[in-house]
């Protein structure tokens, strides 16, 4: 190719990059470039293969099938350029090949293609795959690890919902043997009818076909479901010795047919009980609530913010109402806080030490709590949290104890904590 004095072209620098110039000069084997920005100090000799024409990656031109390509997408994600990423020649992965996960090694990668040669376990030639295919051979027990912590999180790792009451004094009015549709398992995580189950310390599975009330807990109903459904092997199981299964469980047909006739049968007699009996949807609706207020608890806790607002939902009037002290004309927001000593009314729905978190030896405890109905009878919340670095023992009289912190951080002017609202009620109260 040939190029004359004057002409803008790109050409190989010293750093070996291509870089805009114009020749200035032309010898019989070589040009002499001037580049762009540059003074005549910095010019090259340049052979013909370190000369070409400008080439402008925005706006070079693209055949129609590769821009209908590029418009349409490629339809991998994140998880799978993070798995391209990461991979390197050697490891050992699965494959999806028409829905099976086949062992297999990685032997090439192409992270310009998105794709991956493989070497299926019992195949004697290599498959070149999209990435999407691969599935990291450790990415199982993330997946199960992760779903469980959201489970546990969405819980706010509370053993049961149930009210905490002894058995001698059960004011719920509830019978034993009462059915519900859901309760939670030791573990934290939420067991419905009709899920697979595991029982803790043991390597059984079980199939739930009702959740029944007994005492002040709930006891696990169903069958024997570790080599298939084996429906002549009852076991009842307490609801806090069960667990979830992180795991895909392979059901036939048939289980499938029975596992929707329980949870259709389940599901009719809650509701029905529940239209009837005030106090079950009592107790299903302060399970509910705790559930909800906890996770906003917990949520505000890690936060960076001192304060979060949440929303419970459309209110339920005859429980709600009595359950926060509420009047329906006058009084539509109840506070609890350290200013006005009322927190531990709460214990009752939320359970014990639901209001503090510690963590990287910083503890994080809640100051106030808001419960508001607005006029369109939604019930709303706000949550204020401050932060102390101070050691603070976590004991019956934690909060005792924290009131002290409060009021000394604010004697002292050295607050260690971030909520500028306390701080000013502390030191309200302390003069």
């Amino acid at each position: 190719m040939e190029f004359n004095i004057g002409t803008k072209i790109q050409a190989i620098d010293e750093l070996g990059r291509w870089e805009n110039g114009k020749i200035i000069a032309v010898d019989s084997n070589s040009f002499e470039v001037k580049f762009d920005g540059w003074g005549t100090d910095y010019n090259v000799f340049a052979k013909a293969a370190e000369v070409r024409k400008p080439v402008d990656i925005f706006t070079s031109e693209i055949d129609a099938a590769s821009k209908a390509k590029r418009k349409k997408g490629t339809g991998v994600g994140r998880s799978h350029l993070s798995i391209l990423h990461t991979l390197v020649a050697g490891d050992h992965v699965f494959c999806s090949i028409d829905e099976t996960l086949l062992k297999a090694t990685v032997k090439v990668i192409d992270r310009f293609l998105r794709e991956v040669t493989v070497r299926i376990e019992g195949e004697s030639e290599d498959r070149i795959l999209n990435v999407k295919r691969i599935v990291l051979e450790e990415r199982e027990d993330q997946r199960c690890e992760r779903k469980r912590r959201k489970v546990k999180q969405k819980t706010c790792a509370e053993k049961t919902l149930r009210p905490e009451q002894s058995a001698e004094n059960d004011d719920t009015g509830i019978e034993d043997g009462t059915s519900f549709f859901s309760t939670t398992g030791g573990d934290g995580s939420v067991i419905c009818c009709g899920e697979v189950v595991r029982i803790m310390a043991t390597t059984l599975e079980m199939l739930v076909s009702s959740i029944r009330k007994k005492g002040t807990g709930f006891e696990v109903h169903g069958c024997l479901f570790s080599c298939g459904l084996s429906e002549d092997i009852k076991i009842a199981v307490p609801a806090e010795k069960i667990a979830k299964i992180c795991k895909p469980l392979h059901v036939t047909a048939k289980e499938k047919k029975i596992v929707k006739e329980w949870q259709s049968k389940a599901f009719t007699d809650s509701l029905n009980l529940k239209m009837s009996n005030f106090q079950y949807r009592k107790l299903v609706r302060q399970q509910e609530l705790k559930n909800a207020i906890l996770v906003e608890v917990q949520a505000a806790l890690r936060s960076k913010f001192s304060k979060r607002r949440f929303s419970l939902g459309i209110s339920s009037l005859e429980i709600d109402l009595s359950l926060f002290k509420l009047d329906f004309f006058s009084k539509r927001h109840a506070k609890y806080s350290y200013y006005d000593d009322n927190l531990w009314q709460l214990d009752s729905l939320l359970g014990d030490k639901w209001d503090i978190l510690f963590k990287d030896n910083i503890l994080s405890f809640v100051t106030q709590i808001t419960i508001s109905l607005t006029k369109q009878n939604i019930l709303q919340g706000s949550i204020s949290r401050a932060q102390s670095y101070d050691s603070v023992a976590v004991d019956k009289n934690y909060r005792t104890a924290l009131a002290l912190h409060i009021i000394n951080g604010a004697k002292s002017d050295q607050s260690h904590y971030y909520d500028d609202s306390e701080m000013q009620l502390a030191q309200q109260d302390s003069v």
